[in-house]
């Protein structure tokens, strides 16, 4: 290749040859979404049980009616100072003020693995101890419940 040949590849473009060329033309910005407050939506409707069309407390006696609310005397509490709700059994009577200790020993002498063995205390804490003492006594209540049931 010449010099002359190099000198013409590498000259510069001229308006002209810019204006009769195609330009890719640049997307226009986007106009700013005005900035509304969000309305509040409308608190939903309670909707009413399937038992006897009401809500609130009275579902819970119209599904299990010998659900029982502060034990027998009405005044039972939980450890952390609120009413209790229980379905009256026996081993609902018996746990009813015990001690998360206590409901463990309870469940341990009950309690067996799927080969019969009985499960220990430590066993049982393993388990159930990462969970808050509320849910882990209706859980031992549950489990000892199945057992004394199917007896």
């Amino acid at each position: 290749m010449s010099e002359n040949q190099v000198s013409q590849s590498a000259a510069p473009i001229t308006a002209a040859e810019i204006a009769t060329k195609e330009v890719k033309k640049a997307k226009p910005a986007k106009a700013k979404k005005s900035v509304a407050k969000a309305k509040k939506a409308a608190p939903k409707a309670r909707k009413p049980s399937k038992a006897n069309g009401e809500t609130g407390p009275g579902v819970l006696r119209a599904y299990a009616p010998n659900y029982t609310k502060g034990g027998k005397d009405g005044k039972a509490k939980t450890a952390g100072g609120n009413t209790t709700i229980d379905n009256a059994d026996a081993l609902a009577e018996k746990l009813r003020g015990k001690d998360i200790k206590d409901v463990y020993e309870m469940a341990a002498k009950v309690i067996t693995d799927e080969d019969g063995n009985k499960l220990t205390v430590n066993q049982l804490r393993a388990k159930y101890g990462k969970l808050n003492v509320g849910m882990q006594r209706m859980n031992l209540g549950n489990r000892m419940r199945a057992v004394l049931n199917a007896k």
